[in-house]
């Protein structure tokens, strides 16, 4: 297994953790191999495989990181593992160029992968099973589309006992010591289908919403079979969507004292918290500690064609309520859609030090396979198809933008985070 995002902190990989568990359930014996953390060399992960004699590799796919992928493949089929499977983003939306950069993957599980790796690895003739690529003869072969897990209650917790979890740590967002950290989902799918998100076209846009009672089981298991957890993300698209259920989810941790066991993290729209003002007394007793926003464009060209800024808002006004009821922000930007000038750039990365959240996350446009935009861009000749799948990763320039992206995002961060003065407002310097 990798790390779950090119530049990011070592977390499990939770679609792998209720594969896992989904297998366990059927009688088979599975092992977690995380390479972020326990098998940095490829020659201790190769002794490792020969000596469990795996009868299946499954690795997840994650753009920035299918460089280190590809090996990891080649390196299983070296040693004799008979079938290696491949699942992620791009399995499901850049298969066929996955699969053929890649000889090594046998298999591209598309989509969800609980159901369909039971299929594969209790050995079901290939052709038979639905949500697949492999291979046939010297050609990629898909088969039917697998629909959507339902009912996600009835899918097992996922496996966290397979993963090395104390090695997973992360600072504190409310007063930096280092805690043991690790991820949940309350719910899948996103009805917002942005045009440069990928999510609704791997989830759908119909929410599939556990039970609250299964989210606190889950809660439950984690703090009684691993006490020294102490912080959860969420990794749901939107924690507040619907509304309603969201606080009735904040208030059932509450209820029953995971306020007081656990820091929280989640992503939320900015309107959630800009209509309800009660929001963020309620967040901050529920114990969230840093919140997701999508802030994307501020500038005019951009606005309404993403949706997630009103026009005449004051997100230096949100951001410093949060922070003063003890909720620190990610403020999310995005530079380098097709229409940006120098200028437009300028005034986004400008405006982000103004807003002044925690910590600014700032991404070059990507336009991922299987979104809108990707269509779009690909039609109209804007991808740089010179760029390696792994270049998909919001830190490189995947796209014909006439301006340097890559030193602008770079000269992003560092304007912000070593200026004098962080709440201050500095001009951007495009120079």
């Amino acid at each position: 297994m990798e790390k779950r995002w090119t530049f990011s902190y070592d977390e499990i990989y939770l679609g792998l953790a209720y594969i896992a568990a989904y297998l366990e359930r059927d009688g088979h014996e599975v092992v977690v191999m995380d390479c972020a953390v326990e098998y940095k060399r490829m020659e201790a992960l190769s002794a490792r495989l020969a000596e469990f004699n795996a009868d299946v590799v499954a690795l997840p796919t994650v753009y920035g990181t299918l460089a280190h992928t590809y090996p990891l493949a080649t390196e299983a089929k070296r040693i004799g593992v008979p079938l290696v499977v491949a699942g992620g983003l791009p399995a499901t939306f850049a298969t066929d160029k996955l699969m053929a950069d890649c000889p090594a993957i046998d298999v591209a599980v598309i989509g969800e992968g609980e159901v369909t790796m039971s299929e594969v690895v209790s050995g079901a003739e290939l052709s038979t099973i639905r949500g697949i690529a492999y291979r046939k003869g010297g050609t990629v072969v898909h088969t039917e589309p697998r629909e959507l897990v339902c009912d996600l209650d009835t899918l097992p917790m996922p496996a966290r006992h397979l993963f090395p979890l104390k090695k997973y740590l992360i600072g504190s967002s409310y007063d930096g010591r280092m805690m043991v950290s690790t991820i949940m989902e309350t719910k899948r799918g996103c009805p917002f289908a942005c045009e440069f998100c990928v999510q609704a076209y791997k989830e759908g846009r119909q929410i599939r919403a556990r039970s609250i009672e299964h989210v606190l089981a889950e809660m439950r298991d984690i703090s009684t079979r691993f006490p020294y957890i102490s912080r959860i993300m969420m990794v749901d698209n939107d924690f507040f969507i619907p509304y309603e259920r969201g606080v009735e989810l904040l208030k059932a941790i509450i209820e029953n004292g995971f306020h007081q066991k656990f820091e929280f993290m989640v992503a939320a729209r900015l309107s959630h918290y800009q209509d309800n003002p009660d929001l963020i007394e309620l967040s901050a007793k529920a114990n969230i500690r840093l919140i997701y926003f999508g802030v994307e464009s501020v500038n005019s060209k951009n606005r309404a064609r993403l949706g997630k800024v009103r026009e005449g808002s004051n997100l230096r006004s949100l951001f410093d309520r949060l922070r003063a009821a003890g909720v620190n922000t990610v403020g999310s930007y995005i530079i380098g859609f097709e229409n940006e000038t120098a200028q437009d750039i300028s005034i986004t990365i400008s405006q982000s030090f103004y807003d002044n959240s925690t910590s600014p996350k700032y991404n070059i446009l990507c336009p991922y396979p299987g979104t809108p935009l990707h269509d779009d861009y690909t039609r109209r000749g804007l991808i740089d198809d010179s760029k390696p799948l792994w270049f998909y990763d919001n830190a490189h320039k995947v796209t014909r933008h006439p301006l340097d992206l890559e030193t602008l995002l770079k000269t992003a961060y560092r304007s912000f985070y070593m200026r004098p003065g962080k709440t201050n407002h500095m001009p951007f310097d495009m120079s």
